[in-house]
């Protein structure tokens, strides 16, 4: 039926541009990039059925200021309802390892590390082991019991020209954003001025936009 499935494309594009449309206002390097944080809350939205792991997602930019940690609560509140967790930096693989494992028996649906020091290397061998594991054990703390469970969590991470260290670049979905201004965070000509309470609002609408999405791509 050559009118239903018209109908269907449209319906697509249409979820397309209303979930991408969340983010207009962030200053994208690329087209590729605008659809990061798409790809994001699809994640998150049908991470249940998603076999396997899944690659960090890096939010960069170029100087501070240009909206990072917002478009990563922006990911998490239409996906989760709530903005970003936001976990410590690791600073040795032992804190590492203690942090994955908490995220890991917390079942968090989102860990963000934030604001990465400029320019400073990110990552560790843990990181890049769990990034390719559908499990993670480790030794409970004030204890000796050892934990084994699912590690189904979405790692977001936030920094100015971050970099990666071992084998992580080629476990991460980058996302660039190139601010103009050299103050970004003065900017007033916002499509959306109100982000947060403007996606609190549109959840219910942005949702079905996933779901629209995800349910054309299964079948």
């Amino acid at each position: 039926d050559v009118s239903a499935l018209k109908a269907s494309v449209a319906s697509v594009q249409s979820a397309l541009a209303a979930l991408a449309g969340a983010f207009v206002d962030f200053p994208f390097a690329t087209e590729g990039d605008r659809f990061v944080p798409v790809a994001a809350v699809l994640t998150l939205v049908g991470r249940e059925a998603i076999a396997g792991p899944v690659p960090l997602v890096m939010v960069n930019a170029n100087v501070r200021g240009s909206g990072k940690s917002k478009l990563a609560d922006a990911v998490a509140t239409i996906a989760t309802g709530r903005t970003a967790a936001r976990l410590a930096l690791p600073s040795s693989d032992e804190e590492w390892a203690k942090t994955l494992l908490t995220v890991a028996v917390g079942r968090s649906p989102l860990a963000l590390l934030d604001n990465i020091p400029d320019g400073a290397p990110f990552g560790s061998h843990v990181l890049d082991g769990a990034l390719t594991s559908e499990r993670y054990s480790g030794r409970l703390l004030g204890g000796n019991e050892l934990a084994d469970v699912e590690l189904s969590a979405l790692f977001m991470a936030t920094g100015n020209n971050p970099q990666y260290a071992g084998d992580l670049s080629r476990r991460v979905l980058p996302c660039r954003l190139e601010s103009p201004h050299e103050n970004p965070e003065n900017r007033t000509d916002f499509q959306i001025p109100d982000l947060a309470a403007w996606l609190v609002r549109e959840r219910p609408r942005l949702l079905v936009a996933a779901l629209t999405l995800l349910s054309a791509f299964i079948g």
